[in-house]
C-alpha cells in the first residue's frame, strides 16, 4: 500500500510540474533607444498553452503575470506589430495587462477578429507578423 501511495505522488508531482513548464519557443526584440528600454515579444508554452507575452524580461525568463502582458483568448496564436515614435501597436487578440506596468514603452493593442486579421496580413506594408512560426496559418 505505502508503494502505490509513493506512486501515486511521483506521478500526481510529475503531472502537476509539466502543467506548470514555460518554454520560450520564439521572441523578438525591440529597442526602443529614446525611452532607454528593450521590450521583448516572446511565444511560449504555459501549461501547454501557446501565449504570446510582452515583457522587459530577456528571452529566457519565464512568463510573470505582475510584470508582463500576456495573450488572454486562445485564438492570439499571431499578431502584427509595428513600432513607431516610441510606441509598439499590437494587432491580434486580447491582452491581460500586468498587475504592475513598469513599460517606458507605449503599448496600443488594437483588437482584430481572425477575417480582419487575414486582410491586415496580406497588406501587410509597415507589419511585422510574430511568430515567424505560425506564418503558415495564413499564406494559404
Amino acid at each position: 500500500m505505502q508503494i502505490m501511495k509513493n506512486i501515486i505522488l511521483i506521478i500526481g508531482t510529475f503531472v502537476f510540474s509539466s502543467c506548470t513548464m514555460q518554454r520560450v519557443i520564439e521572441f523578438q526584440s525591440i529597442d526602443n533607444y529614446s525611452k532607454n528600454e528593450v521590450v521583448f515579444i516572446k511565444y511560449m508554452t504555459i501549461a501547454d498553452h501557446e501565449k504570446i507575452i510582452i515583457s522587459l524580461r530577456n528571452q529566457n525568463k519565464n512568463y510573470n503575470e505582475e510584470k508582463d502582458f500576456c495573450s488572454s483568448s486562445y485564438f492570439t496564436s499571431s499578431i502584427l506589430y509595428k513600432f513607431v515614435n516610441d510606441t509598439l501597436i499590437i494587432y491580434g487578440g486580447e491582452f491581460d495587462k500586468p498587475l504592475t506596468n513598469d513599460f517606458k514603452t507605449n503599448i496600443h493593442f488594437i483588437k482584430v477578429d481572425n477575417l480582419d486579421f487575414k486582410e491586415l496580413y496580406k497588406d501587410r506594408k509597415d507589419l511585422i507578423f510574430f511568430p515567424q512560426k505560425n506564418r503558415f496559418l495564413f499564406e494559404r
